[in-house]
């Protein structure tokens, strides 16, 4: 049976109640000042935990808990006589029941204007009293969180005041994620380089999704606390693959500061295009590919205004629209027409992500992320040298071609596409691809690749179909005969010097 229970909480929410029916059955409830005041001001009977540990808080509350008395209480094993006897000794009773939850450190912690602010609200005794009850779960409960207390309260009702070990064993695995989790984001919030040496990743459990890949598939999203915006925040409703098209979509338009217009099949865009003009962007990137555009995610730059929102209307289906916002008519045109509206902040829109994490079998994969090269480092290998007008056709395809899966091949027109290729085996195949979306317009296009081509095929195909320009970073084994291909086709060629795999 429960007798002795520590209480120290900064989040106070829903503990009334749990408070109340302890001290119903008589149990002692010990408690940090703070949280002693609260249960007071409740009308319940408390001990302070300077009257157990014989010392008041010192260091403006750093050193309250960090005492014998609690954590030999807490970690007292009740079968080992000699472990009860010491306690016995000392003075200090057994700690049935600990009750804790931390100083808020991604709420406020994250949000200080200096490191110095920012670690004092980073939790000592808290974890440790957490990891102790966790440990020595056998005898001791610990709850870290108010969606603990109903299943708590079942426990002791049905076991005449105790808790099941089984129960207490899930508590335990649940205290020692948090643990984890929150050494994990104050780790991450430190670090200058992240993840770099020994990892760990600050995420926590968001709002479930709708389902994974396919319908059969559970899905959750695990949120980075470190991040004041993400998905999570529209994950209700949402499923896997909507979150990862919104992303793919929203990582293409992300590259442009002028307004620009991204559809996104499967990860892949079928659609890019920028202009000063978002309602061309829109209708440019569109009529890419209108067959794939079918059921797209659709990611603006822009705000939508309601002639942008007249013509998203007249789009035959599309899975969603996001964008940094849109004005209220605007809303109100595509909630009237069941036009599925996502607005992001702007701040996800301009956010940089640091890092790309991905699981595989038996762990994770890390890595920093794709960003576009500093063009002035291109260099053009032919003889024939690209206009002003063709070299911003080949900055536009470059930068779409980083949102194409790999083998991936796109073709542009001024800025905006026209054919792409991706997600083939054979770079060759792509370039067939691209080209046959393009049609008759793949004349006088350019071709952005996002690897090099091992053999002079490519460009000898691209020439046939008219494609004037490409950009590649270079480096095959065949550059060469590549090169001597272009030349003779009369074809301009860049090598970027970088290459944009995207798996």
């Amino acid at each position: 049976m429960i007798k002795t229970a520590l209480v120290s909480l900064s989040d106070k929410k829903d503990t009334e109640k749990i408070l109340k029916i302890l001290a119903e059955r008589k149990v002692n409830i010990i408690a940090t000042s703070g949280t002693a005041k609260f249960i007071k001001d409740n009308g319940l009977p408390v001990t302070e935990t300077d009257s157990v540990t014989g010392q008041k808080e010192i260091l403006g509350g750093r050193v309250k808990t960090l005492h014998p008395s609690l954590f030999a209480g807490i970690l007292a094993r009740r079968d080992n006589p000699k472990d009860m006897e010491q306690l016995k000794d000392a003075g200090f009773s057994p700690i049935d029941l600990v009750i804790v939850n931390f100083y808020p450190y991604t709420e406020k912690g994250l949000k200080s204007d200096t490191t110095d602010e920012a670690v004092e609200f980073i939790d000592i005794g808290g974890p440790s009293l957490v990891r102790s009850a966790a440990k020595n779960h056998r005898w001791v409960t610990v709850l870290t969180s108010n969606s603990q207390y109903k299943d708590f309260l079942d426990q002791i009702k049905k076991n005449n005041g105790d808790t099941t070990l089984g129960f207490r064993k899930k508590c335990a695995a649940k205290a020692f994620r948090l643990t984890s989790n929150y050494d994990a984001v104050v780790a991450a919030s430190l670090e200058e380089e992240p993840y770099e040496g020994e990892s760990s990743f600050p995420f926590i459990l968001s709002t479930p999704l709708t389902y994974g890949e396919n319908p059969h598939q559970n899905a959750f999203f695990l949120k980075n606390p470190l991040c004041e915006v993400s998905f999570s925040e529209l994950s209700k409703g949402m499923s896997y693959n909507n979150i990862l098209d919104a992303e793919s979509a929203l990582r293409a338009v992300k590259l442009f500061d002028r307004p620009a217009v991204a559809v996104v099949k499967h990860q892949s865009i079928c659609g890019l295009a920028e202009d000063s003009d978002i309602i061309k962007a829109y209708k440019n990137a569109y009529d890419t590919d209108p067959d794939s555009a079918f059921g797209g995610i659709f990611a603006i730059n822009r705000k939508i205004d309601p002639e942008l929102a007249e013509i998203i209307d007249k789009t035959p289906f599309l899975t969603m629209i996001i964008a940094p916002s849109a004005e209220e008519n605007a809303s109100k045109i595509l909630s009237k027409k069941k036009k599925r509206l996502i607005v992001l902040s702007e701040t996800l829109f301009s956010l940089k992500n640091d890092v790309s994490i991905r699981s595989v079998t038996g762990g994770f994969l890390v890595q920093t992320n794709d960003i576009f090269e500093d063009v002035s480092q291109w260099e053009t290998v032919t003889s024939k040298k690209p206009s002003d007008e063709t070299l911003r056709s080949l900055v536009f395809a470059q930068k779409a071609v980083m949102s194409v899966k790999s083998n991936a091949i796109v073709l542009a027109d001024s800025t905006k596409t026209i054919g792409i290729g991706g997600g083939n085996v054979s770079r060759i195949d792509s370039v067939a691809m691209a080209c046959l979306k393009a049609g008759e317009k793949s004349k006088g296009s350019v071709m952005a690749s996002d690897a090099f081509f091992p053999f002079p095929d490519s460009i000898e195909y691209a020439s046939e179909k008219g494609i004037c320009a490409v950009v590649q970073p270079g480096g095959s084994k065949m550059d060469d005969k590549v090169l001597e291909c272009a030349e003779k086709c009369g074809m301009i060629m860049i090598h970027s010097k970088r290459r944009h795999f995207y798996h």
